[in-house]
């Protein structure tokens, strides 16, 4: 399956929270992986925060951008694979409040793991460059985050990545510190091989961290020979009737389905099959004996990333009559 996006949600808080909360984006299904950004200013001389997690995620990232310890931006990634029942939010909470925060999240489907990740941290500045992250196959995506800590909100956080998903900010009410965050993503396939991304604003912020990944598709790429041998088969109907009676047998059609990857252009997939049809049965030099039997076998198949390569039977008729006096 290739990697799709399936969803993302943004939400805001402030004053002093010492808990937050993660909403899961519409449209999760079993098996999606969710990737969830929290960035806070955890106020100018608390220093960094450790995260209590909320229950089924992980936590892949944890670190802080300080610019003078007057407005550091501390961001946690966090991610979980989707079960079969899931809660609408997940809760979480911090060692040190934060004063004003962002809780991002975004969906995709597809997705076996993550392949590569790095982290940076800039201080006064417009723009931070993070990577480089190594992709190893054409068939991933890639995903960047951002966050920043300043006096507003009125410009807001970019990146040179392909397509946005999801923006979030707040200024505290009380205060001239302000937070905003932001995931990106590629919207499609990445080149194999390294890549860097930059997270800017319009104007110089206080702190900024950002992290970047590679998503490994399970859309696995083979290469290579697949060959098996399928056992025989032996199907038989046995009987016996007078002189002047007629046997009739009709042996079942049989269906026989090899399963397999073979990548083209250098993938092959050899399928050996092996029918034995029989007929038992004795009868009087008079009766004739009229049997079906299908031995004539066709393969049909695609040499095509998940196809089905499928061995369907061809059915022959066959009319058999003994000569007068045989046994």
């Amino acid at each position: 399956m290739p990697i799709s996006f399936v969803g993302s949600t943004g939400v805001t808080s402030q004053d002093n929270n010492t808990s937050f909360q993660i909403n899961k984006p519409s449209g999760v299904a079993s098996g999606d992986l969710m990737i969830a950004a929290v960035a806070t200013f955890p106020g100018r001389n608390e220093g960094k925060a450790t995260i209590t997690l909320p229950s089924g995620w992980a936590l892949v990232d944890d670190f802080i951008a300080q610019s003078g310890n007057t407005q550091p931006c501390q961001l946690f990634i966090m991610t979980r694979t989707a079960g079969s029942s899931e809660p609408n939010s997940w809760n979480g909470s911090y060692s040190n409040a934060a004063y004003v925060e962002s809780q991002l999240c975004v969906a995709y489907r597809g997705v076996l793991a993550l392949e590569d990740t790095d982290t940076a941290v800039a201080g006064s500045t417009t723009s931070l460059s993070v990577g480089p992250v190594t992709n190893p196959k054409v068939t991933n995506w890639r995903v960047t985050i951002g966050a920043y800590s300043s006096s507003s909100i009125n410009f807001e956080i970019d990146s040179n990545e392909t397509t946005e998903r999801v923006i979030a900010g707040l200024k505290r009410t009380d205060d001239t510190t302000a937070v905003q965050a932001g995931i990106w993503d590629s919207g499609g396939t990445v080149a194999v091989g390294d890549s860097t991304r930059n997270v800017t604003r319009g104007a110089v912020w206080g702190s900024a961290a950002a992290w970047v990944c590679i998503l490994d598709s399970n859309d696995t790429v083979v290469s290579g020979d697949m060959a098996f041998t399928l056992p025989s088969l032996v199907v038989s109907a046995p009987g016996t009737v007078s002189h002047d009676g007629t046997l009739n047998v009709t042996l079942p059609l049989l269906s026989v389905v090899g399963e397999g990857i073979a990548t083209p252009p250098e993938g092959t997939m050899g399928v050996v099959i092996e029918p034995v049809a029989s007929i038992s049965a004795a009868v009087n030099p008079e009766g004739p004996l009229d049997a079906v039997i299908t031995p004539v076998m066709a393969a049909v198949g695609e040499t095509r990333r998940f196809g089905i390569r499928v061995v369907l039977v061809e059915a022959e008729s066959r009319v058999v009559k003994p000569l007068l006096g045989a046994v």
